[in-house]
């Protein structure tokens, strides 16, 4: 199909006045755009009296914009919940910094006490270690000088002391225990079975006292402080005329015992009695009698024969056969 050419349209009075009333330019390098824009305008034909419509009403546009304002509405909300959490997450952020710098604090406070104390600790072993030295030097030195037989004599004389404070009791060995027993009523059934009767009120106190080896399963022994020496030693040599007396003598039930009563010995005396009568009971020994007369310890072979006393671990060498002078 041909292309249609239409005529520019004519020319008013008024544009052409203008037109001869402007001063003409320099056309030598204009002249290529004025063609240009003559021609691109003489294909457009201009119609007075109307105004551009787009294809879309007022009212989708106002839908449009509702839609838009809504979705940016509903962007601002979901951005101020977004940043509100933000804002708590920084805020408990800063609250557990602030939390771990206290934490911090404290550690540092009590690792500095704790490095005083270590200091402290510290200086106090070295001192004790200087003192441990200078007693270890000065016990060597007594040593040397023959401070044993010294420590021996008095260690001595604290269990003569402590055997002294003992005078009045006796130990019960032998009784079997039970729960809510009487101690009171078995000294007074042994007082009537060896004919010498204690009243209550010659007795100060009884009780049973653990053994000194944890492993011993025998009864525990009765200790019963009398109230005179007096009673103590008649109340023995009642005992030892009697010489023994059965469980089943006081009125116990169960399997029979022999009960025996000695005077009340410091463990050191008594772990020397034991001694003894494992010495004196050897065949090569063959030692009669053992026993025991105000806390001190005597010894005799045989009927007749003097007899001797044990007072430390020394004096066992008396009762071996290779040693006959008892001094």
């Amino acid at each position: 199909m041909p292309r249609t050419m239409r005529s520019p349209p004519a020319r008013s009075a008024n544009t052409e006045s203008i037109l001869d009333t402007q001063s003409e330019p320099d056309l030598s390098t204009n002249i290529p755009i004025f063609r240009v824009i003559m021609d691109h305008s003489a294909n457009i034909t201009a119609r007075p009296g109307k105004r551009f419509r787009s294809n879309e009403s007022c009212e989708e546009r106002e839908d449009k914009l509702e839609q838009l304002k809504s979705m940016l509405l509903s962007w601002k909300a979901d951005q101020d919940v977004i940043l509100n959490k933000l804002i708590a997450e920084v805020a408990e952020l800063k609250q557990q910094n602030l939390s771990i710098q206290k934490s911090n604090a404290d550690i540092e406070t009590s690792m500095r006490f704790t490095n005083a104390l270590y200091e402290d600790m510290k200086a106090r072993i070295e001192t004790l270690e200087l003192e441990r030295q200078g007693f270890r030097e000065l016990l060597c030195d007594l040593e040397s000088r023959g401070s044993v037989q010294t420590i021996a004599a008095l260690e001595a004389r604290i269990d003569s002391m402590e055997q002294h404070a003992r005078q009045c009791n006796i130990e019960i060995c032998n009784v079997p225990d039970k729960r809510n027993e009487n101690l009171l009523t078995i000294m007074e059934s042994i007082g009537t079975i060896i004919n010498y009767p204690v009243s209550q009120n010659d007795i100060l106190s009884i009780h049973r006292v653990p053994h000194a080896l944890q492993q011993d399963k025998k009864p525990k022994n009765i200790i019963v402080k009398l109230k005179s020496r007096i009673i103590r030693d008649n109340f023995l040599s009642a005992y030892r005329k009697k010489k023994s007396i059965k469980t089943d003598e006081l009125g116990l039930p169960g399997t029979i015992f022999s009960v025996f009563i000695n005077e009340h010995l410091t463990l050191k005396s008594k772990a020397l009695f034991r001694k003894c009568k494992e010495l004196a009971g050897k065949k090569i020994n063959m030692f009669k009698y053992v026993w025991v007369k105000n806390g001190t310890i005597l010894v005799r072979e045989r009927d007749g024969v003097p007899a001797f006393a044990v007072r430390c671990e020394y004096d066992l060498n008396k009762i071996t056969r290779t040693d006959k002078t008892h001094v």
